[in-house]
Parts: C-alpha cells; sequence; structure tokens
C-alpha cells in the first residue's frame, strides 16, 4: 500500500474517479465538459478569464489538476553546431571518441536513466572501473573519459526525488500535529449547501501547518 504504483494506472484511477464524480452529481449541479487547450490564464478583479484558441471567457474559480504538462519537443535546427548531439542512443554510435573527445566537458539534458547510460557509456564505456577500497567504492579512471558530466533540465529545475520511510525518520509529533488539523476539520460545523473551502477549510490547514 506505501509503495509507488506507475503513472498510467494513476491515470486509470483519475479517470475513473472523475466518472464516478459525474455519474453522482446532483440534479441541481451540471458539468460541460471541454477538451481544450488553455492558452492563458488572467485575473479579472475577483475572477478569472481562461483563454483558449476557440474562446475567452470568465470564471468565478479555476482548479488546475495534477498532471504531467506536454512537454514539446525542441525545434529541429539544421544549424545547430556538431557539439550538440540531438539524442544518446545507441550510445556506440552518438557518444564515439570522434563527437566526444577525452577531456571535454559535457552536459546531459536530463537526471534520468538516459542520463545514468549516458555516465556508464562516457566512463566504465571507456575503461573506467570500480573498485571496493575498505568498504568505500573508488572509480579508476583510464584516462579516455570526459573532464565532467552536468545533468541539467528544460524546466531548470532537478527531479523530485521519492522518500524512503526506510531512510528518512519524521519526528513523532508531526503525526500529532496532523492529526489535530483532522480533528478541527471533522468538527467544522457544515453548513447545508456544504463547506467552502476557500473561507473555511483553507484556513484549517493553514492553521495546522504553520
Amino acid at each position: 500500500p506505501n509503495g509507488f504504483i506507475p503513472r498510467a494506472v494513476t491515470g486509470e484511477y483519475l479517470a475513473d474517479c472523475y466518472k464516478k464524480i459525474l455519474q453522482c452529481c446532483p440534479a441541481s449541479c451540471s458539468i460541460e465538459h471541454r477538451q481544450q487547450k488553455v492558452i492563458d490564464i488572467q485575473r479579472i478583479e475577483h475572477r478569472w478569464m481562461l483563454k483558449t484558441n476557440a474562446s475567452a471567457e470568465i470564471y468565478d474559480e479555476v482548479l488546475i489538476s495534477i498532471g504531467h504538462e506536454g512537454w514539446r519537443s525542441a525545434a529541429d535546427n539544421q544549424d545547430q553546431p556538431e557539439t550538440v548531439i540531438p539524442h544518446v542512443f545507441p550510445v556506440t554510435e552518438m557518444l564515439t571518441y570522434g563527437r566526444i573527445p577525452a577531456g571535454s566537458r559535457v552536459a546531459v539534458r536530463g537526471f534520468a536513466l538516459t542520463f545514468i547510460d549516458a555516465c556508464l557509456a562516457l566512463t566504465e564505456g571507456r575503461g573506467g572501473s570500480f573498485s571496493c577500497q575498505q568498504g568505500e567504492w573508488k572509480y579508476q579512471r583510464s584516462g579516455n573519459e570526459v573532464d565532467c558530466i552536468l545533468p541539467f533540465s528544460r524546466s531548470g529545475r532537478p527531479m523530485f526525488p521519492k522518500p524512503d520511510k526506510h531512510r528518512l525518520s519524521l519526528p513523532d509529533q508531526l503525526e500529532t500535529i496532523w492529526e489535530q488539523g483532522r480533528s478541527r476539520l471533522m468538527h467544522l460545523d457544515q453548513p447545508e449547501q456544504g463547506l467552502e473551502f476557500k473561507s473555511m477549510i483553507w484556513p484549517v490547514i493553514l492553521q495546522t501547518a504553520a
């Protein structure tokens, strides 16, 4: 139950939840589904204007749901210098000595598996090796490696690490704090029309986290 499920499974779960919400909506609630790309959001006094390629409309509230932005592929540029390598694979063709001589400084776009493959190709793939000395791993250079490897991302942000509860110990007081917050939420007076998030629920969350 505490594992990290694949993104595809998470997407199926969220899609199923959305369908159930549509099925359970009361008759007084109407939902209009528009599959459009929002290109701009502007604050208009106390409301929001959403622009799409088809229209621009005003809304009282806007909820931005979780998900991954559809990254646009980098534009193909025929004038790119030879020092720019568009992709890593196959490493035996793309990361050769002719393309990346020994002693080069290499920047790799990405932090995940492709970056690891590039690192391996530019280090162990060029004759370097690891050895364990007194319980610590040491890298033995072959002399054919690059000088340094620098990862970066298009967004300028690093990856979000996934926490490991076995290695991260949190103070017991945290659970007490969140339990107090849950208790405050459960004891809120619920009007007939339901709880209003901004004025009733959000202040409790802020007070709990402060």
